[in-house]
């Protein structure tokens, strides 16, 4: 029993010590300025989907990463609005690394459109980030509508483990 309430123990002191480095204080780091952040936007084939994710890394060690995140699928420079949940918009508040991680992830299905220049644009405050949509989709069912479902969006701070 000792040795499960020792390795317990570890582990929280483990988990919690990112949250308070580098600011000598209990309530965690520091915000995160848009200088420190890089974002890049990167989309990947998927079986028929493309997946497409709104990458984010600091500089700093670590900060903390309170706004908003969206994806959005573009042609030709403007929204495309007969995707069914383009843009995917949602509220983040994190802490960030160095480490390149996804903060928001999307799948999106039966694209029956144009196949010239698509683009997925990423936004997280006032950084914005783009890449060409490539693959695209592969069109399923012409009368059926596109989708952009989102896949993974960041866990916020204050959320219980495994909820």
């Amino acid at each position: 029993m000792r040795t499960r309430l020792a390795a317990g123990l570890s582990l929280c002191l483990f988990l919690a010590w990112p949250l308070t480095e580098g600011t000598g204080a209990s309530t965690g780091p520091s915000a995160c300025g848009a200088g420190r952040l890089t974002v890049r936007v990167a989309t990947q084939g998927e079986n028929t989907t493309e997946r497409a994710d709104l990458v984010v890394s600091t500089r700093a060690a670590t900060c903390r990463l309170s706004g908003s995140a969206s994806l959005t699928i573009m042609h030709n420079g403007r929204r495309v609005g007969s995707i069914r949940g383009n843009p995917l918009a949602y509220r983040v508040d994190l802490v960030v690394s160095s480490e390149p991680a996804s903060i928001l992830g999307g799948d999106w299905d039966n694209w029956c459109g144009r196949r010239r220049s698509v683009t997925v644009a990423g936004k997280l405050g006032t950084l914005v980030a783009a890449a060409k949509a490539r693959p695209l989709p592969v069109c399923l069912q012409a009368r059926a509508p596109s989708r952009l479902v989102a896949v993974i969006v960041a866990a916020p701070l204050s959320a219980p483990p495994n909820g």
